[in-house]
């Protein structure tokens, strides 16, 4: 079983590989709770943690500040206390959800994630950002908590849906444009392997991910800096998930195409950089734009939270595996929308 180290305010110990089962063994002798959702639940079946479960809808729309008052009533209702580990078996939603419960009830408590889609196992769950949504806007009410750890069993993904695998694979596309040229490379040329989540290339373009996304953490644990780099394509993207329901990395494809071409609208890059990206996104079947009216998407836009004042960061590439951080005011991006 591979092991990955990530320092943040505490060690957080990754384990990749078929680990599921081995649950046991990283609760030490604890007691232990489970939050999961009915999806994952009915999926597992007998292989579900034979722990006491609190079962959320799946959805982003249980990622709220409602869903967990109610999980707090529960864990007081039975007798929680702060050394109890909260185990979160899911993808992003269940991840961000049992991260930020863990982060507020009694003022924390252990947290162990077991991600079980693509996303969360390259992205959702690394890094202790944990959040709920708030009037349909992503990640308003938020900590950064870290687990003590993540359990990556390959196992799970096997049961993914067609989307969500597209979904991950967005996330790693971007961590190829922002740190990589040679994996964007290796991943125009293994699309059909990666789609199919043929092993040996899943244990190799998984540990890469998240060693990607380690680096900028490290450098950076609280996002004040470098850490935005992380950020690329979620901007737009965000506001595009808000406005239309759909799925985060889908989301994410988009944006990663608007932030382009906004940066060839400002001369950061070459036009041949967004072909570049559009090609590979649509090898994947990954969406590079909506049709819903950008106006609408703007306004959504406007109330994210990486907005400070009149601005907005916007991680802008100049070429694959290099970005800059840009503070772009709203007129501007206003004045760029009535271009498209």
């Amino acid at each position: 079983m591979e092991t990955i180290h990530l320092d943040n305010e505490i060690q957080t110990d990754i384990f990749l590989g078929h680990c599921l089962k081995e649950l046991k063994t990283f609760l030490t002798g604890r007691q232990a709770v489970l939050i999961t959702d009915a999806h994952v639940a009915q999926l597992l079946g007998d292989q579900l943690p034979k722990l006491l479960t609190y079962t959320i809808v799946p959805g982003e729309h249980s990622k709220s500040l409602r869903e967990a008052s109610e999980i707090y009533r529960w864990l007081q209702n039975n007798g929680i206390d702060r050394d109890t580990v909260i185990v979160g078996l899911g993808g992003g939603v269940v991840c961000d959800l049992a991260g930020f419960v863990a982060a507020t009830y009694m003022r924390g408590v252990p947290l162990i994630l077991i991600p079980t889609t693509l996303l969360a196992q390259v992205d959702a769950s690394i890094g202790g950002k944990n959040a709920v949504n708030l009037d349909g806007f992503k990640n308003i009410v938020g900590t950064f908590y870290q687990p003590e750890s993540i359990l990556c069993d390959y196992s799970l993904l096997q049961t993914l849906p067609p989307e969500e695998v597209r979904g991950g694979v967005a996330e790693m596309i971007k961590h190829c444009m922002i740190a990589d040229a040679d994996m964007f490379d290796y991943f125009s040329t293994h699309s059909e392997k990666i789609l199919s989540l043929t092993p040996d290339v899943i244990e190799q373009i998984i540990p890469w991910s998240i060693q990607i996304k380690k680096a900028f953490i490290e450098s950076d644990l609280l996002d004040h800096g470098i850490r935005r780099t992380l950020n690329f394509g979620h901007t737009w993207g965000h506001a595009v998930e808000a406005v239309t329901g759909i799925h985060h990395g889908l989301a994410v494809a988009i944006g990663m195409s608007f932030a382009t071409r906004f940066a060839v609208h400002k001369g950061v890059c070459q036009t041949e950089l967004l072909t570049k990206l559009e090609n590979l996104l649509q090898k994947f079947g990954l969406p590079t734009h909506t049709n819903v009216l950008p106006w609408v998407i703007f306004e959504a836009m406007k109330r994210d939270k990486k907005r400070s004042a009149s601005n907005i960061h916007f991680i802008l590439p100049r070429e694959v595996g290099v970005t800059e951080i840009v503070d772009v005011s709203i007129e501007e991006l206003k004045d760029f929308i009535k271009t498209l």
